[in-house]
């Protein structure tokens, strides 16, 4: 008998056949689990667990007809010594297992095992819901609703009477304000509840049934749902709430209160307090409070400020700032709208203009009496006027216990970005925290231009552009603050390679507010000092001025010592610019004054006698020169201010002054006075800060301590000293046996310092040799 050929037995299997049946039954599997994965809220990985049966079935499948199309089954069969097509035999089955034999491939053993295995994870999936909540599997798991106190959602009012419309979505915050933190309870942030409402109910929609409405409130991970009335007949009204519990759908409690029209902010305390109470009868809870109230007594200043709460969702800030102008009109002692005028001038003019600080310290002034999460947003606000992060561990640990709360979350991320050095933040943490804030409510427009920032840093311009864009059109185009500044920052840092004169062409429609806006953005950001010094010579030509001390730092942060020099001559002879480019190169490239030819200008007079950030450069350039004498000068003025500053009571001066004295130290070699004077201030803002810790960086390198050195170098990677937190975290991964992090710090380092001299800066040679040994 004649051999049949492979492609015979191929196509006696109607393979081509069978797969097309497969993948449209697998089709259908996937639009089934998909439905039934949305609708019980199963976990991510149900999908790609289904995805990787269907893969193995197709192989099973594939065997199967395999198995079948061949003469000696049909033998087999047609003498009974294996099952037929469609048979299942499960005790045949069992006993080839027990025989260490694999069962014969039947049709109807294919079909069985795909069902049962598509059932074992689907009801494993809805079992691991009921028992964890659906919790991740793997990695930390988040903060949620089981880490927080049990969570009320009040959804939108159903409001009938003339003049009562403003009150559906009003009373939301009124309601949640005064239940906030009583009895162990704590209120979904409003704006979580109006993002679900609209995706739930829609936008616009007055009304919804009753199991929408509890769909709603459990989409915002509350445990408790307030459904309220708002009837007003005549000049009175009468307001009423219900209370479920979500969990299990029944209602459990009931508030209600009525008066007069013209005392409905008193009636809200009232209908807040019957609320509560009935809620603390129904689960059980004791120590019932009266909720403390945060609302104005003036209606009229309560309208302004929602009015300017709806501008501020949009970006609309200078409309914003007058409602709220408005609102404090009416009622000089409202502290939520001292509050966010403070916060909307932050953006109309700059962060630390007059009216951010007078509002923000009138706002302060009152901030014992607030409940805790408001008093938390404004201490954190001033901190962030302040450049201070002392706040930091409290709003990491607030976004623990309100995992629901989108400004929250929106003051971490502010806190992280805006005082990154201090708050030693990086890239991943800072993005995560303005994500957070813009998925628990979408459409509130000022989360927006950071994340658009951040995502054009990492080169994403997709996303940064589509973000971007709904951040202006938010607006009604009332903002360009955005997409000019991230525009130029994906024309010009986001090709791998672009020429000087490619960027200066970039710049010729750029506006001097599109060049301050973007260098104030992303010159911290950036692996690319050198494409910041063509920026930063053009807005100086702008401004009319020959040179900008920043492109000469541009130069010293790479290490590119020929350009600098090539503008050096051009500062006049008694700028400190020189003075503090010569300790720049010093504490990066440990290059001294006459390594550079430039001995001459290491000149002490060109430093202010009250000027302690150019006396710290001074010290280090001294330092490299080898020359004590001065160097113990300028310690000693350092310390004599330092003095003089502690004895009235300026205690950012102190710190400025003491970390001159700690950089004196280190650079005269005494590490253990550097240590501990630069110690106290690693936390200090501005310059002085940075310089305290790239010098406690460099202790630390010293001492091979490389958990401080992680931790200290994500402090100084948004500043001119880029270039030594790479160095160092490359080093520390190395040390650790972490090769890939070492070769992406290593191509980070080399990307900074690729027009920086390997000669006279040991380091950028160090990096290089590293990159090659590691294949970089």
């Amino acid at each position: 008998m004649p051999e049949t050929s492979l492609w015979d037995r191929l196509r006696r299997t109607r393979a081509v056949q069978v797969l097309l049946v497969y993948l449209g039954a697998a089709w259908v599997v996937l639009q089934v689990a998909d439905i039934v994965a949305d609708a019980l809220s199963l976990p991510d990985w149900v999908m790609p667990v289904t995805i990787l049966l269907l893969l193995v079935g197709l192989v099973v499948t594939l065997a199967t007809a395999w198995v079948q199309a061949q003469p000696a089954t049909t033998a087999a069969e047609e003498a009974g010594e294996v099952p037929d097509d469609w048979e299942i035999a499960p005790g045949e089955a069992m006993a080839s297992i027990r025989s260490g034999r694999l069962p014969h491939l039947t049709w109807g053993r294919s079909i069985l095992g795909g069902v049962v295995a598509l059932l074992l994870l689907f009801g494993g999936a809805g079992l691991y819901v009921a028992i964890t909540g659906n919790a991740p599997l793997i990695g930390p798991q988040e903060a949620g609703a089981s880490e927080a106190a049990a969570g009320i959602a009040v959804v939108p009012f159903e409001v009938r009477g003339s003049d009562a419309e403003m009150w559906r979505e009003g009373m939301i915050d009124l309601l949640s304000t005064n239940l906030d933190g009583v009895g162990g309870f704590r209120t979904i942030d409003p704006r979580t509840v109006l993002a679900r409402w609209s995706e739930e109910v829609g936008d616009g929609a007055a009304a919804a049934d009753l199991d929408q409405t509890l769909r709603v409130a459990g989409a915002t991970g509350a445990r408790y749902a307030i459904l309220g009335s708002l009837v007003g007949t005549g000049s009175d009204v009468r307001l009423a709430t219900t209370v479920y519990d979500l969990a299990s759908g029944e209602r459990i409690g009931q508030g209600q209160a009525e008066g007069a029209a013209d005392d409905i902010l008193p009636l809200t305390d009232e209908l807040a307090r019957t609320t509560l109470r009935s809620l603390l009868e129904a689960t059980g809870r004791e120590g019932a409070a009266d909720p403390e109230r945060l609302t104005t007594e003036s209606l009229a200043a309560l309208r302004h400020y929602l009015e300017g709460e709806r501008a501020f969702r949009l970006a609309r800030f200078e409309d914003a700032a007058g409602s709220f102008e408005e609102a404090l009109a009416e009622d000089s002692t409202f502290v939520a709208a001292m509050a966010r005028l403070a916060d909307t001038y932050g953006w109309v003019e700059f962060v630390r203009a007059e009216s951010v600080i007078e509002w923000g310290e009138k706002a302060l002034a009152h901030v014992d009496e607030l409940p805790e999460r408001m008093a938390l947003a404004v201490r954190a606000n001033d901190a962030l006027t302040w450049g201070r992060v002392d706040v930091l561990p409290e709003l990491r640990d607030a976004v623990r216990r309100y995992p629901d709360d989108p400004e929250i979350w929106f003051l971490l991320g502010e806190t992280l970005i805006h005082s990154a050095g201090p708050a030693m933040a990086g890239y991943d943490e800072t993005l995560d925290a303005f994500e957070r804030a813009s998925a628990l409510d979408p459409e509130f427009a000022p989360y927006l231009p950071h994340i658009a920032e951040l995502y054009a840093v990492e080169k994403d311009s997709v996303r940064a552009r589509e973000v971007a864009a709904r951040y202006v059109a938010s607006s009604g185009g009332d903002v360009d603050d955005v997409d000019g500044p991230v525009e130029m920052a994906i024309a010009i840092l986001g090709p791998d390679s672009i020429s000087d004169e490619a960027i200066e062409n970039e710049l010729e429609s750029a506006t001097i507010r599109d060049l301050s806006l973007f260098l104030g953005t992303f010159q911290d950001w950036t692996d690319h000092f050198d494409r910041l010094a063509v920026v930063h010579r053009e807005q100086a030509r702008r401004d009319g001025l020959p040179v900008g001390s920043f492109e000469l730092f541009d130069y010293g942060a790479q290490g590119d010592f020929a350009s600098a020099e090539a503008i050096l001559d051009r500062f006049a002879p008694e700028s400190s610019d020189p003075t503090i480019y010569l300790g720049e190169v010093a504490m990066l490239w440990g290059a001294s004054a006459t390594s550079l030819e430039r001995a001459g200008e290491l000149d002490g007079a060109r430093c202010a006698e009250a000027n302690s950030v150019c006396r710290t450069f001074l010290a280090r350039a001294l330092g490299a020169e080898g020359r004590s004498a001065e160097l113990a000068q300028v310690v000693r003025h350092a310390e004599t201010a330092a003095e003089r500053a502690r004895s009235e009571g300026d205690s950012a001066s102190v710190a400025n002054w003491e970390i001159v004295v700690g950089q004196g130290r280190l650079a005269s070699g005494d590490l253990a006075a550097a240590q501990a004077l630069l110690g106290p201030h690693r936390l200090h803002p501005g310059t002085a800060g940075g310089v305290a810790r790239a010098g406690l960086l460099e202790v630390a390198l010293e001492q091979e301590d490389w958990s401080t050195v992680d931790e200290l170098a994500l402090g100084v990677l948004r500043s001119y000293f880029r270039p030594f937190g790479h160095y160092a975290l490359a080093r520390s991964s190395e040390a650790r046996g972490d090769a890939d992090a070492a070769r992406g710090h290593w191509e980070r380092f080399t990307t900074l310092t690729r027009k920086g001299d390997p000669e006279r800066a040991p380091r950028i040679r160090e990096g290089r040799e590293a990159l090659a040994r590691l294949g970089g």
